[in-house]
């Protein structure tokens, strides 16, 4: 067995490359729960801070005002964010099929090179 064979596959260059991982932000997931979160102590702090006895911050009626409240808050964020994964991912998706093209030149020319040596070796 030839140790030199063994050495030149460790030196030889990797043709195929590991897709690169793709730093992913985690703030487009924070950011609904933190105001969900915030949304929901500002509420109850604001209406559990008067102490009187007649008031229940659980009251159906308080609920449904809670509900409006939430829904007015979170739902221009949930497009907002729907828009920004929907551009991320027309971006990913530009770079792979620019990385799948380069690819397949490569491939074709290699394709191409190995036929004109079998070309060469034939005659």
């Amino acid at each position: 067995m030839d140790t030199n064979s063994k050495d030149d596959t460790k030196n030889a260059p990797n043709t195929l490359q590991k897709p690169q991982k793709l730093v992913e932000s985690k703030w487009p997931r924070l950011l609904p729960i933190s105001i969900f979160i915030s949304c929901t102590l500002i509420y109850i702090l604001n209406f559990t801070a008067d102490f009187t006895p007649w008031f229940t911050p659980w009251a159906p009626d308080n609920l449904g005002t809670f509900g409006d409240y939430i829904g007015g808050i979170i739902n221009p964020i949930v497009p907002t964010l729907a828009l920004y994964f929907l551009v991320k991912a027309y971006y990913i998706q530009k770079i792979e099929l620019t990385e799948k093209r380069t690819a397949l030149r490569d491939s074709e020319n290699i394709k191409k090179s190995s036929q004109k040596l079998h070309q060469l070796k034939v005659e």
